[in-house]
């Protein structure tokens, strides 16, 4: 379900991942990250130097995230009403192509995110355990005014680490597709607080996972984690699928 989402939405998911410039441990350390007053920054990918900037208010709310790719601009800006909603006014390339809401709970996890509207937009809607852990998403996907797609996944944890997810599709109700995680549980992550801050987490919401993630299997392909750490921080992922490395970097605001 979630790689379709994400072929629609690339800009949306893009705060999954994240960037800095200075790495050096290997995963093999058991160096703990513990840096609370740090929230990530900046994404960018080592290949593709495609990256998103996030940046926040006072309270640390997110209140903008720009992603910049083959120089073309995707932009959301968060304005916030209250402690529980706000408005988005979604921009590319600069100009304004259309709006949004959101809603908070009290522990500031995104609840519902609405864009666009039901000729062309898309819904996602929330719900947690009471540790704050996700519960379920469904994402309600409006293609024309007569024809939506629903995606739903549920989340499963165990020891304080998602650990499982099966997720449908209205389009092929049937066909489930379930994905299984493993986590280094000597290493913390660190990165949780930032996407927890994310009003545009849809990977995993909430209060998220405490250690850092090993692998994930969905169907027979299997996706296997390393990370390099610096100052107490993930400065570096590497994410390795059939012998191909995908590097992320990581950027953090200390304020």
């Amino acid at each position: 379900m979630k790689k379709i989402v994400l072929m629609l939405f690339v800009a949306s998911w893009a705060f999954v991942q994240m960037s800095c410039s200075k790495d050096s441990t290997s995963s093999s350390t058991t160096t703990t990250p513990t840096v609370d007053n740090c929230l990530v920054s900046k994404i960018t990918d080592q290949a593709t130097t495609e990256s998103t900037t996030i940046t926040y208010d006072a309270s640390k709310r997110m209140t903008s995230s720009l992603n910049d790719s083959m120089g073309k601009t995707f932009e959301y800006l968060l304005t916030w009403n209250d402690a529980f909603t706000g408005s988005i006014e979604v921009k590319s390339n600069g100009v304004t192509s259309t709006g949004g809401v959101f809603y908070v709970n009290t522990s500031g996890y995104p609840t519902r995110v609405s864009i666009g509207n039901n000729t062309q937009g898309y819904i996602v809607q929330h719900t947690y355990n009471a540790d704050g852990t996700a519960k379920t998403t469904v994402i309600t996907l409006n293609l024309d005014a007569q024809t939506s797609v629903v995606f739903t996944t549920n989340y499963e944890y165990s020891g304080g680490n998602l650990v499982k997810t099966t997720s449908t599709n209205s389009i092929e109700p049937a066909n489930t597709e379930i994905t299984e995680y493993t986590y280094y549980t000597d290493k913390v992550d660190n990165r949780a607080k930032s996407k927890s801050k994310n009003i545009f987490a849809f990977d995993e919401p909430g209060v998220g996972s405490k250690n850092l993630l090993k692998s994930k299997t969905t169907g027979t392909t299997t996706y296997n984690y390393t990370y390099s750490i610096a100052d107490n921080k993930v400065t570096q992922e590497k994410e390795t699928v059939d012998g191909t490395d995908v590097i992320t970097k990581y950027t953090y605001n200390c304020n």
